[in-house]
């Protein structure tokens, strides 16, 4: 790829002295850029640079909880840590906390700004304007609930990143219900109001781990329509080796399952349709699963499920 590392490299980075001086001498944050890494050594520079790249007329903080990374992790983020010491902080679990507590329920207790924007460790960020247009245009459109825009998916492989899928613009950038359904908006490109945002984990997120980006996305759209901002801004790094990238199509669907059944109940029924329609695609996958592998009596016994889905689905 040509056109993503130029942004990370070859353009050196403003100081800390630099950066609060542009800022009139304020560091207060507006936004608070959260970023969850675990075992991210390859990567984590990457998205730290992109961070710190932007160029906005505001404050914004980088917060970075490290899930008990042992790959060395901890050491590249320390070292911006003592860099950026104003801009920066880290939070470094001592054990792995991702069958406990996710990296979204400690955001709403840990940021200072007015928004929250996402970009997990082993993403980052490619335009240097991301967050002073999303900022704008939350603040033109203050119904909306999250301003989101588009993405490269991108693998990693020898030879650095492949491009494989880039999100469509639609033709609009106000986005309801429907829109969001014709369209996968990643989790780095999401800047959400941070009272939202907390509002949201607290209400729907608390005593489970089963929510994480998917459940944020598909509750935010019931508060307010999404803000598009129609730009090419972050990749998302395929490895084959994240917590989610890694797990076999089995352990996928079934933590998808029951994820979109917690759903169902969180949520008003107009928006319940669309997680019906999930749990068929979900259960139909399942049954095919099994038919491959020869367990008939069980993919015999998830038909009935999916018809009711279907059903469900179609209201």
């Amino acid at each position: 790829m040509t056109n993503i590392y130029p942004v990370l490299s070859a353009r050196p980075l403003p100081s800390e002295t630099d950066m609060i001086k542009k800022w009139g001498g304020k560091i207060k944050p507006k936004v608070s850029v959260c970023c969850s890494t675990f075992n991210h050594f390859y990567y984590i520079e990457d998205a730290i640079r992109s961070f710190l790249a932007q160029e906005t007329t505001f404050p914004f903080e980088i917060i970075i909880r490290d899930d008990a990374s042992t790959d060395g992790t901890t050491e590249v983020i320390k070292d911006y840590v003592k860099r950026y010491p104003s801009i920066i902080r880290v939070i470094v679990n001592d054990t792995n906390q991702f069958a406990f507590e996710r990296a979204i329920h400690v955001w709403p207790k840990v940021a200072r700004g007015d928004y929250i924007a996402l970009c997990e460790g082993d993403d980052f960020w490619i335009d240097p304007h991301k967050l002073e247009r999303q900022v704008s245009l939350m603040e033109n459109y203050p119904g909306a609930s999250m301003c989101v825009a588009l993405c490269y998916h991108c693998r990693q492989t020898e030879n650095g990143l492949v491009i494989e899928e880039t999100t469509p613009f639609l033709g609009s950038e106000i986005l309801g219900f429907e829109e969001i359904d014709q369209a996968y908006y990643h989790t780095s490109t999401y800047l959400v109001p941070k009272a939202l945002f907390k509002e949201v984990v607290e209400r729907y997120f608390a005593g489970h781990c089963l929510f994480g980006d998917t459940a944020l996305r598909e509750i935010l759209i019931t508060m307010g329509p999404f803000v598009l901002l129609p730009k090419v801004v972050s990749v998302y790094r395929i490895t084959g080796a994240g917590i989610w990238s890694g797990r076999d199509e089995s352990s996928k669907l079934e933590w998808n399952t029951l994820m979109t059944k917690k759903l169902i109940r969180c949520l008003p029924w107009p928006y319940k349709i669309r997680q019906y329609r999930k749990l068929a695609y979900f259960t139909n996958e399942r049954m095919k699963n099994n038919l491959k592998n020869g367990f008939f009596l069980r993919a015999l016994m998830l038909y009935p499920q999916f018809i009711w889905y279907k059903v469900l689905g179609a209201l």
